[in-house]
Order: structure tokens, then sequence, then C-alpha cells
């Protein structure tokens, strides 16, 4: 359960990091 939640995670900070970099854009 520890490596899906790993991966989650990790596509959560991606999602976010290009969110913030269109809001940044925008």
């Amino acid at each position: 359960m520890v490596f899906p939640k790993l991966c989650f995670s990790i596509f959560v900070c991606e999602y976010q990091s290009i969110f913030s970099y269109h809001s940044q854009e925008l």
C-alpha cells in the first residue's frame, strides 16, 4: 500500500506544481 500511496503523492505534487506554474504565467 505504501508504493501506490507514494506514487499518488508524487502525482499530486506534480499536478500542484503544474497548476501553480500556469497560475504564475497568467
